[in-house]
């Protein structure tokens, strides 16, 4: 049963933050998990760097991380929420 469970709580949390990441979090996140750099991002979404840096605080603030490894932290804690493969 507690498997059954940790599986349906982790669901839960996996579709609260789909649904929380707008479209373009979501395009900016598969970029930085490819190895995309802020430039790179900014030129595939033709939007300037400074657009793609603010994308990038706000997903870092809704993924919960910081730190000097923000980038591997975002892609670690997006891949165990089950945002990325």
């Amino acid at each position: 049963m507690g498997n059954v469970m940790d599986k349906w709580e982790r669901d839960s949390v996996v579709i609260r933050y789909r649904a929380a990441l707008s479209p373009r979090e979501r395009e900016v996140l598969d970029a930085l998990a490819a190895g995309a750099s802020q430039v790179e991002i900014a030129m595939q979404l033709g939007v300037r760097r400074t657009t793609v840096s603010a994308h990038l605080m706000r997903l870092y603030r809704r993924l919960g991380v910081s730190g000097e490894d923000v980038r591997a932290n975002a892609i670690v804690r997006a891949r165990h929420l089950g945002l990325l493969p």
